[in-house]
């Protein structure tokens, strides 16, 4: 009440409009002058009594109020409600202007290389060499820029809609417009690789101890062994194994356009050490098998699967990690004759491509085995215009890499990356490394092989950013004609 004094005489004024007008009526009698009389007084009562508990409360509030403050006035809030207003409009402006927007959820990553090598063998910029001498060194940069966000959320059950784009720049062309990025003069050195679709098929809310299955649909790596898997920010090694080259088991070392579904069973969870397991873990699906940014030759289909297998094991068990797995890829590619004039065309080549590995790491130990063996339908004779003969070849490839860690947990341990460390915690984390690698294009031919050894360390920065360093040996079997090499190669990569 802000005038109580005012409102008991207006209350008292009323009572006595009220009896003044009855007084030109019939007169009342005693029994309702006595009931008018007590309303009032009850009136009078109760608005003496919200006097008081004012007069009780602003003594209490004046107590409350420190000796020396200042009482806020009507101009002080009407300054502090334009300050607000002009934060909400400043706001405003620089998510306009100087931010970047999306339609959904958006997240911008990628990575970024400067490297150096040196070898002793001859590179692809010795025919722009008018000396006709090889370039034994020489600098290098390469690029990676993703776009990831989701499309759906599902809040009752977590069977969201995900999608990836990303894109790489790598093999820049040569200063005399011959591209080294085979097999045409003049390519781009920037194209597509990710872009894909995601949706989670069973309940995914967050629990360890919950499987997963999801859905892919689009352009994506394949699901083939453990090398072709891993990201370029996450390859623990300078080189990559020779079986993924472009010209040997290329099926499974590029990305593909098609479905796939990828799931596991039976987890085993920690959520202690915010450690998660499955017992099984599969993938099954269909793509052209062109690989990527490349459209279907053929009506037919290739089809690829893998089953993995991890011990089971707790946390501080020493066969934590302890991983087996097996890969399939099966499909079909054209064969054409080198001839001209109508050359033999087929469309029913078969090739077909196993693989095997086994992974163990457990800090600070690592070590990794791979095989992939492949087959395939091949021309008998290739320059011939009538012949469609074909034979069948074989070939096989194998890594063994074994890691040394000193400090803090791997980097590229996916389970075990996520104990609550601020990223930059890397610095103390540092592994050395041997890597053992073999391909035989054919197997029916002896001495083809060719052997690749590295030794290397890696010095951790962050959670994508590291220095690296490698010495590769190279030996080649008699029949190929090459001569052996040594590259050294140092890369700094760091991630965003």
């Amino acid at each position: 009440m802000k005038y109580p004094k005012k409102q008991i005489v207006t209350a008292i004024g009323a009572a006595l409009l009220t009896l003044a007008s009855s007084a030109n009526a019939a007169p009342p009698t005693t029994e309702e002058l006595l009931k008018q009389l007590s309303a009032l007084r009850a009136t009078v009562d109760a608005l003496q009594k919200q006097v008081k508990e004012q007069a009780d409360n602003l003594e209490k509030t004046r107590e409350s109020i420190p000796q020396g403050a200042e009482l806020a006035t009507t101009q002080d809030v009407e300054g502090v409600r334009s300050q607000l207003e002009d934060h909400k409009y400043n706001t405003a402006r620089d998510r306009e202007y100087k931010t970047a927007l999306s339609s959904r959820g958006l997240t911008i990553g990628g990575t970024l290389t400067g490297s150096y090598v040196t070898s002793t063998a001859p590179s692809a910029s010795t025919s722009n060499n008018p000396q006709g001498k090889p370039a034994e060194s020489g600098f290098g940069v390469g690029a990676t820029l993703s776009f990831a966000g989701n499309l759906y959320k599902d809040y009752a059950e977590g069977k969201n809609l995900d999608y990836r784009v990303a894109f790489t720049y790598a093999n820049p062309k040569l200063a005399n417009n011959n591209s080294t990025n085979s097999p045409a003069l003049g390519d781009t050195v920037t194209r597509l690789t990710d872009v894909y679709l995601q949706y989670s098929l069973l309940q995914n809310l967050g629990a360890l101890e919950d499987p997963k299955l999801t859905a892919t649909f689009g352009q994506q790596k394949i699901p083939f062994g453990l090398e072709g898997q891993v990201s370029d920010e996450l390859k623990p090694t300078v080189s990559t194994a020779q079986f993924l080259g472009d010209s040997n088991l290329k099926n499974i070392g590029h990305r593909q356009i098609g479905l796939i579904f990828r799931g596991d069973l039976f987890p085993n969870a920690d959520y202690g050490f915010n450690y998660r397991a499955p017992l099984f873990e599969y993938a099954f699906g269909v793509v052209n098998g062109n690989g990527e940014n490349t459209t279907d030759d053929n009506t037919r289909k290739d089809y690829l699967g893998r089953v993995t297998f991890t011990v089971p094991a707790d946390y501080n068990s020493w066969l934590r990690e302890l991983k087996f797995g097996v890969s399939y890829y099966g499909g079909w590619k054209n064969l054409n004759s080198t001839g001209t004039n109508f050359p033999v065309q087929l469309d029913n080549a078969r090739t077909i491509r196993k693989g095997f590995d086994i992974s163990y790491n457990h800090n600070p130990i690592g070590i990794t085995y791979e095989r992939a063996d492949g087959s395939e339908d091949d021309l008998q004779n290739p320059g011939s215009l009538t012949d469609r003969r074909t034979r069948r070849t074989k070939k096989t490839g194998q890594v063994l890499t074994v890691f040394y860690n000193f400090g803090d947990i791997a980097q590229w341990s996916k389970n075990l990356n996520r104990v609550g460390k601020f990223d930059d915690f890397w610095p103390t984390t540092s592994q050395v490394y041997y890597r053992y690698d073999t391909w035989d294009p054919n197997n029916y031919v002896n001495a083809d092989r060719t052997i690749k050894q590295t030794i290397g360390y890696n010095l951790f920065f962050a959670e994508t950013t590291k220095f690296q360093i490698g010495l590769t040996r190279t030996e080649y079997d008699r029949t190929l004609g090459k001569a052996n090499s040594t590259d050294l190669t140092a890369q700094f990569q760091y991630g965003f």
